[in-house]
């Protein structure tokens, strides 16, 4: 059995032990639970399926597994699974876990959302946010503090549309004022990094992203 994918059909706590998803396609004929584990990853955690209860909904026994953290995850974003025990991400060298520790943490935002210093201050290590919304998505990003210098925050354009992130002020662009907004072009692939430095958000690479 090879690798499947579906998406999120509703967000997820920390705490679920069941998720709805857009397609029950490739898990467990639905009322069967028990009789075959499955592998489901969405953004950066693993977690051990065993059944569909109820159309398009997944029981799950397990949150965090392979040495994942349990986090919140985004309407719209991706789950890929497998119900074949053959069917095993390797890992990379010297990790103990996949993705490996050393990856960023993987996001994704499935809808309008404000970024605020709090949860900037929460991150504690490089994030990868994938932009799930299937229609403009506003991003308003709180401005970084010095002690946050060298965080790594990255956004990428999973649908075709124009996202904007604005952080008013806090672009830094190798220009004599700092920009405000982000604005991505209206193309799966458009994507933003950006690097904490100086109490500035440090533009370090954009593709099809506009600043000003």
């Amino acid at each position: 059995m090879a690798w499947q994918s579906t998406t999120l059909a509703a967000p997820v706590t920390k705490d679920d032990v069941t998720i709805a998803v857009a397609s029950g396609t490739g898990f467990p004929a639905i009322g069967v639970s028990g009789t075959k584990n499955f592998r489901v990853r969405i953004d950066s955690e693993w977690m051990l399926a065993d059944g569909q209860p109820f159309d398009k909904v997944i029981k799950v026994k397990r949150r965090g597994d392979q040495g994942t953290f349990t986090q919140q995850h985004d309407a719209n974003a991706s789950v890929v699974f497998s119900g074949s025990p053959f069917d095993i991400i390797a890992l990379a060298p010297a990790s103990l876990t996949n993705p490996p520790i050393w990856d960023p943490t993987l996001k994704t935002i499935g809808g309008d959302l404000v970024i605020t210093s709090d949860m900037i201050a929460a991150m504690g290590e490089n994030t990868s946010f994938l932009l799930h919304k299937l229609t403009p998505a506003a991003i308003t990003l709180a401005k970084p503090t010095f002690a946050q210098d060298g965080l790594v925050v990255s956004f990428s354009s999973a649908a075709p549309v124009a996202h904007v992130i604005t952080s008013t002020g806090n672009f830094a662009t190798g220009t004599a004022a700092p920009g405000s907004t982000a604005t991505f072009g209206a193309f799966t692939g458009a994507g933003l990094s950006l690097v904490a430095a100086g109490g500035l958000w440090n533009a370090r690479g954009a593709a099809g992203v506009t600043i000003a």
